[in-house]
């Protein structure tokens, strides 16, 4: 079950993280689906920070931050052929 699988989660998001997924599962879980998806939704209701990271671990100094060769290209081509005034600018 999916509340399950994000509660055993917890241990690896930060506070901040465990806050915006559980806010938005218990919308969707009480909005979208009948009794099963609102029983869900109250049992991750309880469900406090408790064991939630303090900080995150995927912070942007851990991220790939480079665009690969083969998209590069597409998007240096695509620019190219647009008519707009930004385009050519891109790719010259």
């Amino acid at each position: 079950m999916y509340v399950n699988w994000l509660i055993d989660r917890k241990n690896t998001i930060s506070k901040q993280t465990w806050k915006f997924y559980k806010a938005a599962s218990v919308f969707t879980l009480s909005t979208q689906f009948q009794d099963l998806g609102i029983q869900a939704a109250d049992r991750l209701r309880l469900e406090t920070q408790s064991g939630a990271l303090k900080y995150g671990t995927g912070t942007s100094a851990h991220k790939y931050k480079c665009v690969p060769p083969k998209a590069l290209k597409e998007l240096l081509v695509w620019t190219g052929g647009q008519r707009s005034k930004y385009g050519k600018p891109l790719v010259h």
